[in-house]
């Protein structure tokens, strides 16, 4: 991977990187823990090409922010005081170039926001270059979640099936939250489903499907 030094434009600071499917985590819960969500947006988050056995994705650069290469970063996550206790970080563009991992110098929030500086990056120009690029934590770096704790960023991908019948509902596309909680999407051929990430609906997560089990009419009442 190359220096962010030899930025003189964004092409030299990524490589392209060798793709592999994310790992599925086994276990079940009652007590979930849900870490890192995402909004919803007009359109769905961008989909960013990376190793996620070896990373996971964060959040987004926004824009560069102020004159000394400072960057704005959206996190996947609507609580401004989230613990962000990482000193390095990588970014990935749309087509899975990645940077080596970058230090961080300093971090601070603003709103839902945070302000890094990363190491080698140093100008406005630099920075602004960085918009738009998926921010990845690497797995060595994260902490080590409780068994019934799991990243959602890991659950996507999952078949979902209906308790009560056995059915196969659809896939988890992705997350946001609907400013009261976190909303799973199922897509199925042509439909969406929205189910509240709660304790009384999720019902298990095994290693390949998630087991859910919603009250009358919910899905109807969801169905997007």
């Amino acid at each position: 991977m190359i220096s962010g030094k030899l930025l003189e434009n964004r092409d030299a600071l990524l490589v392209r990187c060798e793709l592999c499917s994310p790992p599925l985590l086994p276990g079940k819960t009652k007590n979930l823990g849900w870490i890192f969500s995402s909004r919803r947006q007009p359109k769905m988050i961008k989909q960013y090409p990376y190793p996620a056995d070896e990373y996971l994705l964060i959040g987004k650069v926004v824009k560069a922010h102020g004159l000394k290469g400072e960057i704005k970063t959206k996190l996947f996550n609507d609580l401004p005081d989230i613990d962000f206790n990482y000193s390095r970080l990588a970014l990935v563009a749309e087509d899975g170039r990645m940077t080596a991992l970058l230090e961080i110098i300093t971090h601070r929030f603003q709103g839902r926001f945070v302000i890094l500086k990363l190491d080698t990056i140093d100008t406005k120009a630099e920075a602004d270059l960085l918009a738009e690029m998926g921010v990845l934590v690497s797995r060595d770096d994260l902490p080590e979640l409780n068994e019934d704790q799991f990243y959602l960023e890991d659950l996507k991908g999952r078949v979902v099936f209906l308790a009560h019948s056995g059915t196969m509902l659809g896939s988890v596309s992705g997350f946001f939250n609907n400013g009261a909680q976190e909303i799973m999407i199922v897509h199925q051929e042509d439909n969406e489903y929205l189910v509240p990430l709660v304790d009384e609906i999720i019902i298990e997560i095994s290693e390949q499907a998630i087991t859910i089990d919603p009250p009358p009419g919910l899905l109807e009442i969801n169905l997007k």
